[in-house]
């Protein structure tokens, strides 16, 4: 997986989330959804936080040294190391 687009395409997305509410400025027949607006600030944390997790994992790889005993295989883990 190449981060550098992954996270392209977050930015991207970034943008387009906080643009969000001028859907409803630009048509008076968009309806709200007060669900998605709720929601989607925590998807795209949780998109981030993913993003993380892949490219420490993908450092991890092409330093060919893996976690030490002591370290779990996940996002925790590879922060702490």
């Amino acid at each position: 997986m190449d981060v550098h687009k992954v996270w392209r395409v977050f930015l991207l997305q970034l943008a387009f989330a906080r643009e969000y509410p001028a859907a409803y400025r630009l048509s008076s027949l968009a309806v709200r959804n007060p669900v998605l607006e709720s929601v989607l600030p925590s998807l795209l944390y949780v998109k981030m936080t993913a993003i993380l997790d892949d490219a420490l994992d993908e450092h991890l790889d092409s330093q060919s040294s893996g976690l030490p005993k002591g370290y779990r295989q996940d996002l925790n883990g590879r922060i702490c190391f």
